[in-house]
């Protein structure tokens, strides 16, 4: 796709990785969206509200909000 062609060159966008995460969430890779998240958020990615702007139904998926709950609490 060409938010992953787009992450090549700026791997550090937040916005970047969260429109892949809601793009792979969407197409149905929820495990690799999971792991996305997980590895943006590590890296410091803290615009959440963006991706509940891209994806407002991730807000009952109860995996996704753990990472989210996991990262504030270990912050």
């Amino acid at each position: 796709s060409m938010t992953e062609k787009a992450l090549t060159i700026h791997a550090d966008s937040t916005e970047l990785n969260f429109r892949q995460v809601a793009n792979l969430y969407a197409s149905g890779r929820i495990k690799e969206s999971y792991s996305l998240l997980q590895s943006s958020i590590d890296n410091g990615s803290d615009d959440l509200q963006l991706l509940f702007e891209l994806l407002p139904q991730i807000r009952d998926d109860k995996t996704l909000l753990n990472i989210i709950s996991n990262h504030r609490f270990n912050k």
